[in-house]
């Protein structure tokens, strides 16, 4: 996972196989959508905080989950969807700022930003940090595997400016 390269720490951090989500809420907090405390994932999401893992129940507090996915706020307002049901496409893209989801998203996903299976088997892990940018969303992603991969990488061959985007989607 991509979390200790990084002098500051990402808002969003998504898991290579998109199952595990972690939020940074308004307050500085990780809150986690996917994992369990003590899952290799989770710790390596809350590595670079101040302290341990919290348990379970702390990490879900304010993430909202049904059987199709979860609602998880971010810091600024902005909601992140991380969809583990297809049938919640249609819902989550219309009022998510950022979908997460280990499936493929649908072509017509009006999220700002859409990290679906697809983009995660090219580019691995994503830590995303929220910009201002008016009205619209705006994020600096940094994946995992870069668009010039060495040959023990698998995938990377999309230029390195879709990984910085914006509200134009990815």
């Amino acid at each position: 996972v991509l979390v200790p390269v990084l002098d500051d720490p990402p808002d969003i951090l998504i898991a290579p196989d998109g199952k595990v989500v972690a939020v940074r809420d308004a307050g500085g907090g990780l809150r986690v959508s996917g994992g369990r405390a003590g899952s290799y994932v989770v710790e390596q999401f809350f590595e670079e905080e101040a302290g341990p893992a919290p348990d379970s129940a702390a990490m879900r507090a304010g993430v909202n989950c049904d059987e199709l996915g979860c609602i998880l706020n971010a810091a600024a307002g902005l909601q992140v969807a991380h969809v583990l049901d297809a049938t919640a496409f249609p819902e989550d893209c219309r009022r998510a700022d950022l979908i997460a989801t280990p499936l493929r998203a649908p072509a017509g996903c009006a999220a700002a930003l859409v990290v679906d299976g697809e983009r995660l088997a090219r580019f691995g892990a994503h830590a995303i940090r929220l910009r201002a940018a008016g009205e619209q969303p705006a994020f600096a992603v940094r994946a995992e595997r870069s668009a010039f991969p060495r040959p023990w990488q698998a995938g990377g061959a999309e230029p390195a400016a879709a990984l910085n985007t914006s509200a134009a989607g990815p």
